[in-house]
């Protein structure tokens, strides 16, 4: 696998902490599960290098040929660069593995926005793979897929498995509500939660309830007990006892009711995960932190760009003044000599 990695002596102005490359790449780390930054520009850029290069026989990711997912690797590496503690190998993975559900998400939609063929796509391609979705095997297989999303975990008639997020993920909760609510670090995961499973009294099914019920009851004791004990107020770790009250972490490493921020917790045992609720305060503000530095840097980056622009754009305007100047210029001195000639002929 080709470096797409980089030593700092190919880092332009890395001593001021610039984020590019003499290349132009923007400088890549990592962040909680398998994300990374920056946050929002990774997955756009996986997404637009599979609009380049559409395969034929690419309707699933993995029917996608593996010489094309290397270009679609080829193509990732020449817009990012990585330090050289992250391997390409470590690398490689997370990117194949937002890749892989960018893709799918992509089929997705296409599928949904069917049969308008989207603008990017070559319509040879784009026949194809209609071909193949109206196979009836292929519809068999959507349609069972389809009816397992719709069921209902806790038993028929309680619902299927939903959340309140919106297009925000459990990770792009935790981030808001660290950076942009100010909730403390044992209670981020209590927080999403809230936002993801419970609104105004009403919950998106009956474990989301029962789940809440039981953390404001063990909430409510824990505050009589001081009282009653007459000791000092404490600070209660709901990430904690929302963990108790949901179970822990499944056979499948999953917390339930905060879905991607369960990395935060598979890299423990079971018995000792109560502990990594509250033990994250310090790498959450680092990844804030991490974020705020590259919307920051993408900011400046962008507004830098704008004013190049700007100024292109003003240059252009200026030479092409120039040049038209100087044409009108010729013109004259033609028609000015073309005059001086015909005032020289003799009359007829």
């Amino acid at each position: 696998m080709s470096g797409g990695g980089t030593s700092s002596s190919r880092v332009s102005a890395s001593s001021s902490g610039s984020a590019a490359d003499d290349g132009g790449r923007v400088e890549l780390t990592f962040g909680e599960g398998d994300f990374m930054y920056p946050y929002h520009a990774v997955p756009t850029t996986i997404t637009n290098s599979f609009k380049t290069n559409m395969d034929h026989d690419g309707w699933t990711w993995r029917a996608v040929p593996d010489a094309t997912k290397q270009d679609y690797w080829a193509k990732f590496k020449k817009v990012y660069w990585w330090k050289d503690d992250l391997t390409d190998e470590a690398v490689y993975a997370r990117w194949y593995a937002r890749a892989t559900v960018r893709y799918k998400d992509m089929i997705h939609k296409m599928k949904k926005g069917r049969p308008e063929r989207p603008p990017w796509m070559r319509q040879n391609v784009w026949e194809k793979w209609l071909e193949y979705w109206n196979k009836d095997e292929v519809k068999a297989k959507a349609a069972k897929a389809q009816k397992n999303r719709m069921s209902e975990p806790d038993g028929p008639g309680t619902g299927i498995s939903i959340h309140r997020g919106g297009s925000r993920n459990a990770l792009q909760q935790h981030a808001v509500v660290l950076r942009e609510q100010g909730v403390p670090a044992e209670e981020v995961d209590w927080s999403i939660f809230n936002v993801l499973h419970a609104k105004a009294g009403e919950f998106t099914y009956p474990r989301a309830r029962d789940a809440y019920a039981q953390v404001t009851a063990k909430t409510a004791e824990l505050a009589q007990s001081q009282l009653n004990d007459g000791s000092e107020s404490q600070e209660v770790d709901m990430n904690r006892l929302l963990l108790d009250a949901v179970g822990g972490v499944s056979a499948k490493k999953r917390v339930f009711g905060i879905g991607s921020r369960s990395h935060a917790y598979t890299s423990t045992s079971r018995s000792n995960q109560g502990a990594s609720f509250s033990s994250q305060p310090q790498l959450d503000a680092v990844l804030a932190d991490k974020m705020k530095e590259y919307e920051a840097q993408m900011q400046a980056k962008m507004e830098a760009r704008e004013a190049q622009i700007r100024e292109e754009a003003q240059a252009r305007e200026a030479q092409m003044r120039a040049d038209v100047q100087a044409q009108l210029q010729a013109q004259k001195a033609e028609f000015m000599k073309l005059l001086a000639e015909m005032r020289n002929l003799p009359p007829p």
